[in-house]
């Protein structure tokens, strides 16, 4: 039965079929030019020497990005040698969505390569092309900081460029000695809120470190898990959101023992830490009660999330990351 299938597999009428799906519109296959357009990196020699590539590619935004050396000791037999004359500057391709990887030894420079794919995204200078800048978000953290200071993120240094504004956002229980780190340097430092509403069920879970597939918790996550999954299967009968004073009121009302209370509350004190706080002290001299962190994008605005803490853990950092992101 089964060789039967695939003897069926070879038949005209069936390859014609496969062949129906597979064709692209048109009939067209892509072309040199379709990957060169799409590509994150080109060279100069791609713009001299084909002008209908750049033509294709509408807004052209690019900028300077390196330039390849003469000696290239790697893998790349495939491609012709450079020659000294020749004009060795690549550039990349800020039109066309890519994912870079940066990797590489300690003082290699990957530091600085990221700023200058920032700068080539922000900034209108001398090494780009870019008629509309965009905006960036970029995550921190560095483990060795003290309540002396740290080091600022790298990328920061940008603020000294014209018509790029950067901002840090940092925890609420770090915001002085963030303020101290970046003194020196044209930006402005603000602690992370998080709305109420940016909280779902898997957040929650997260920033409290609930991870039941690793095995033994302890008894007060049964309980919180109970109080989660009720809420969820409340929600999706109303159609309503998460809400967080109802999850910490129902936490309260939980017959918990003093024993069990007492790192659940810790739990919940570190997630309202990063809470914009409620009540009358709260409110500003126009009685209006703050909000959480607005992440509206600016052209030429470089948001750094510096969640470097004593008291911030790397898996809460990355939980907070994933807030942010969204």
């Amino acid at each position: 039965m089964e060789n039967s299938r695939l003897n069926a597999l070879t038949a005209a009428s069936v390859r014609e079929r496969h062949g129906r799906l597979l064709a692209t519109s048109n009939n067209q296959t892509p072309t040199t030019m379709d990957y060169l357009v799409n590509s994150p990196l080109f060279s100069i020699q791609t713009i001299t020497r084909d002008r209908e590539i750049i033509s294709k590619m509408r807004p052209l935004q690019c900028g300077l990005l390196a330039e390849m050396l003469l000696d290239r000791n790697d893998a790349l037999e495939t491609l012709p040698p450079i020659q000294a004359h020749a004009d060795r500057r690549l550039f990349f391709n800020v039109t066309t969505p890519s994912s870079i990887f940066i990797c590489g030894s300690q003082g290699s420079g990957k530091s600085h390569t990221l700023s200058c794919l920032l700068e080539n995204c922000l900034a209108i200078s001398d090494a780009t092309v870019l008629p509309k800048p965009l905006s960036a978000l970029l995550f921190y953290y560095d483990a060795f900081i003290s309540d002396d200071g740290g080091s600022p993120c790298e990328a920061a240094y940008l603020a000294s460029l014209s018509g790029v504004k950067v901002r840090v956002i940092c925890a609420p229980t770090n915001l002085r000695t963030i303020q101290k780190t970046y003194q020196s340097l044209n930006v402005s430092v603000e602690p992370l809120q998080i709305d109420s509403h940016a909280l779902n069920t898997k957040r929650v879970l997260d920033l409290m470190a609930v991870k039941p597939e690793e095995g033994s918790v302890p008894l007060y996550v049964h309980t919180v898990n109970r109080i989660l999954r009720e809420m969820r299967m409340s929600q999706q009968g109303t159609g309503t959101r998460f809400d967080y004073q109802t999850f910490k009121k129902e936490i309260l009302a939980a017959d918990l023992s003093p024993a069990q209370l007492a790192p659940l509350s810790q739990r919940l004190a570190m997630l309202e830490s990063f809470m914009p706080q409620t009540g009358d002290r709260a409110k500003g001299k126009y009685g209006k009660s703050p909000t959480g962190t607005s992440w509206k994008n600016q052209p030429g605005l470089l948001t750094i999330v510096d969640l470097s803490c004593p008291c911030v853990s790397p898996e809460t950092a990355c939980s907070l990351f994933n807030i942010c992101l969204i």
